[in-house]
C-alpha cells in the first residue's frame, strides 16, 4: 500500500476500539470484488477511476462520479456518524447528503485547502467555477459537527473563514511506526552497487509541477559538477515524470546522481528510508501550496528516524527546525543548496541527534495511534444517539 494511508491506519484503530468501521473508496474494477474485509475494516469500492496523471476536467469529472456514487452507498449504511476527508472537496457531497437524509453528523477533514490552492495554481481560474467551489467549501464546513485540519496554518485559515474556534481542530498527519520504525532491520546488501557508500537522500511522493523536482534534478548535477558523494532517489508517479527523465537525461545525471524508481510500495519506500543520509521534500510555486503543506513524505521520514531537506518556508520547515530534525535549503540557488546539505551531513554530532529527535516524535506527540485515538473522541461526541 503506497501513498498516504492516514485514513486506513486511523481506522484500524478505531475497530481495534471496537467500532464497527466502513470505509468507502475507488478502485478500477469495483463491480467485481464490490466490498472486502481489511484488518477488520469493512471496504466498499467504488468504480471511480483517478490518477495523479488526469488533467482537470478529468478530474473534476471522476470527483464527482465517485461523490454521487459514494453518497448512495453511504446513506444504505445507515452509519452513527461520518467521517469525510478530502481532498477533493466534493467528498462533503456525500456526507451533505447522509446528514440529510439520515440525519446522521459528519466529521470534515481538510487535508488540503481548497479551491485556494487550484485558483493560485491557476488551475481553476473561470469565476463561475471558482464560484461553486467557494460555495461548495462554506456548505462543506457550515454543515459538519466539526473540522479537522492536518496543520495548524490550515486550522488558522479555515477559522479566518468565519468558522468558531471550537468548532477546529488539528491533528496533524503523524507517523506510522509500524512499517518505519522496522528500518534498523535493513541492511545495505540489497543496494544496487553504484550507491553503495553514498550519500543517498529520498524523495518519496507525488511527481507534479508543484513538487518543482526539476529542483532536485539541478542539484543532482551540481552534486556531479562538485564530485559530490550525494546522490538523489525519487519515488513516485505523475504527469511530470517523463519531462523528469528527459531533463536529467540532457544533463547526463540519470542513473548516475539521480534515480527515477515510479510508484512503489510504502514498506519498499521504508527500505530505501533506511539506508537514506535524509529526505526531503520539495515545493514550488505560489505560497498558497506550501504554506500550510502537510506531505506525507515528512512524516515518514520522521518515523524512521531521518532528518529532512525542505526548500519551501512553510509550517512543516518551522516545525523541522524548532525540532532540530531538519534543515532549510535554498530554492533558488543549488550551489547554496548543496553545500547547505554537504555541511550538515558531515556535523555526526547534528545528524544523531537529528535522528534521535526523530524517534522521539515518532513515539510520543506524533504517534499516529494516539492522534487516531484524538479524533475518535471527536467523533464519538457527534454519533447519532
Amino acid at each position: 500500500m503506497g501513498g498516504g494511508t492516514r485514513s486506513y491506519e486511523f481506522a484500524k484503530q478505531w475497530v481495534i476500539k471496537g467500532h464497527d468501521v466502513h470505509i468507502i473508496t475507488s478502485r478500477i474494477g469495483a463491480a467485481k470484488i464490490p466490498s472486502t474485509v481489511v484488518d477488520g475494516i469493512k471496504v466498499h469500492y467504488i468504480s471511480s477511476r483517478y490518477d495523479n496523471s488526469f488533467g482537470f476536467r478529468k478530474r473534476i469529472f471522476s470527483f464527482i462520479k465517485f461523490a454521487v456514487l459514494s453518497a448512495f452507498k453511504a446513506s444504505r449504511l445507515n452509519p452513527d456518524a461520518i467521517y469525510a476527508t478530502s481532498t477533493p472537496l466534493t467528498i462533503c457531497l456525500p456526507a451533505i447528503y447522509c446528514k440529510i437524509i439520515r440525519r446522521v453528523n459528519y466529521v470534515f477533514e481538510v487535508r488540503d485547502l481548497w479551491p485556494d490552492v487550484p485558483i493560485a495554481m491557476g488551475v481553476l481560474r473561470s469565476k463561475s467555477l471558482i464560484r461553486v467551489a467557494q460555495i461548495l467549501e462554506k456548505a462543506a464546513y457550515r454543515f459538519s459537527s466539526h473540522i479537522i485540519t492536518i496543520s495548524p496554518t490550515m486550522r488558522e485559515n479555515v477559522i479566518e473563514k468565519g468558522i468558531p474556534e471550537n468548532k477546529v481542530t488539528c491533528i496533524t498527519q503523524g507517523c506510522d511506526n509500524s512499517i518505519f520504525n522496522q528500518q534498523e532491520n535493513f541492511d545495505t546488501s540489497w543496494l544496487p552497487k553504484e550507491l553503495k557508500d553514498k550519500k543517498i537522500i529520498v524523495y518519496a511522493g507525488a511527481i507534479s509541477t508543484a513538487n518543482d523536482l526539476k529542483y532536485l534534478v539541478d542539484l543532482a548535477l551540481e552534486s556531479k559538477n562538485f564530485q559530490s558523494d550525494i546522490r538523489f532517489v525519487i519515488f513516485g508517479e505523475g504527469l511530470h515524470l517523463s519531462f523528469l527523465r528527459d531533463y536529467a537525461t540532457k544533463l547526463n545525471v540519470l542513473n548516475e546522481f539521480i534515480y527515477f524508481y515510479g510508484h512503489v510500495s510504502k514498506f519498499e519506500v521504508s527500505k530505501w528510508m533506511s539506508v537514506s543520509t535524509f529526505t526531503v521534500a520539495t515545493f514550488g510555486g505560489p505560497s498558497a501550496l506550501w504554506i500550510h503543506g502537510a506531505q506525507n513524505k515528512f512524516f515518514d521520514s520522521i518515523s524512521a528516524g531521518k532528518p529532512i531537506a525542505t526548500n519551501y518556508l512553510g509550517w512543516q520547515t518551522r516545525f523541522s527546525i524548532e525540532e532540530n530534525i531538519g534543515i532549510y535549503i535554498d530554492p533558488s540557488n543549488v550551489t547554496v543548496a548543496l553545500a547547505q546539505l554537504t555541511q550538515t551531513i558531515n556535523d555526526q554530532k547534528w545528524m544523531t541527534n537529528a535522528g534521535e529527535n526523530c524517534r522521539y516524535l515518532a513515539n510520543n506527540s506524533l504517534n499516529r495511534k494516539l492522534l487516531a485515538e484524538q479524533c475518535l473522541e471527536i467523533l464519538n461526541a457527534f454519533e447519532k444517539r
